[in-house]
């Protein structure tokens, strides 16, 4: 991420970081169970979430818990 994008460009980054996240939540996860996506690889890949708006992060976060708690994150084992 380049320092030079204004917060706007930040904003929209995210934005569309948060789409995939809430559609594979409406599937049960599917696509990422299929894949075995693990937990850190979509906590990386929302860092800028984080960073743009801290208020939905803990949101994603609340949410990602619930995910692993569904066993959406066993295949971390194995």
């Amino acid at each position: 991420m380049s320092a030079l994008r204004p917060p706007e460009g930040l904003y929209a980054v995210a934005v569309d970081r948060i789409q995939p996240f809430l559609a594979n939540s409406l599937i049960d996860w599917h696509t990422w169970r299929t894949g075995k996506v693990k937990r850190e690889q979509v906590e990386r890949r929302l860092v800028l979430v984080k960073k743009a708006t801290p208020e939905i992060w803990e949101r994603l976060v609340k949410m990602l818990g619930q995910a692993e708690e569904g066993g959406m994150f066993k295949h971390r084992e194995e």
